[in-house]
């Protein structure tokens, strides 16, 4: 009796085939899924090439861009940033990711100057790079922990010539904001923003917000250049 042998090609797909099973998941193979991802990592594809991302990962299976977990990775690779930024809010929903994230970021900060603050919905972290880009570093937080994040771009300062030009147009508030955002704490920015929000609704500012907006201004206004 003879044994059957087996062609090279058969056996070796047969040994893959036991080595790194196929595990499907919405009809495409974790493979599929992998080759998804790798697309995404690809230089070409990012900075707003949505369709040129969507196209490749298409070619790979017809609807695999349509995938949950895919269509959500290509979402957040292809999202139009700023090219650069120095300040942003890092918001993560997740509770789990978000503290995994938290001590990354307070990691990363260490040693920066960075200025990191918590703030009160409990799921955002302000971050102010102090004059550093934080765009790879927001990148790394929308790979990693699927963060939203809110970038400010800062590439022209706000200065005392600003500040003037709006007192002569009588926006105080708008002034209020930018010392806030420009120096102040996520909590200032709010409250500030509060103010001004009131203000318009009422057509006037009452007397502790105009105190409370005041003091803000006496703080920061030395700050400006």
């Amino acid at each position: 009796m003879y044994k059957t042998i087996k062609p090279m090609r058969q056996a070796l797909a047969e040994a893959r085939a036991y080595r790194d099973p196929v595990n499907e998941d919405k009809g495409f193979s974790t493979q599929q899924i992998k080759m998804a991802y790798g697309v995404l990592n690809d230089p070409r594809y990012k900075q707003g090439n949505y369709s040129g991302a969507f196209k490749a990962i298409e070619k790979i299976a017809k609807g695999l861009a349509s995938h949950p977990d895919v269509a959500n990775a290509l979402k957040r690779a292809n999202e139009e940033t700023i090219t650069e930024f120095k300040k942003m809010v890092v918001t993560i929903k997740d509770p789990v990711k978000r503290n995994q994230a938290m001590q990354d970021i307070q990691r990363f900060g260490k040693g920066t100057g960075f200025r990191i603050d918590k703030m009160s919905d409990g799921k955002s972290f302000r971050i102010d790079g102090k004059g550093a880009d934080l765009n790879k570093f927001a990148t790394d937080m929308k790979n990693f922990y699927g963060a939203e994040i809110k970038a400010e771009s800062l590439e022209e300062k706000f200065t005392k010539k600003d500040f003037d030009k709006n007192e002569d147009e009588n926006d105080h508030s708008l002034n209020a904001i930018m010392l806030a955002k420009e120096f102040g704490t996520s909590k200032e920015i709010k409250d500030m923003e509060d103010i001004d929000k009131r203000h318009k609704q009422r057509g006037h500012i009452n007397e502790p917000d105009y105190s409370k907006r005041n003091a803000l201004v006496k703080k920061y206004y030395p700050r400006l250049k």
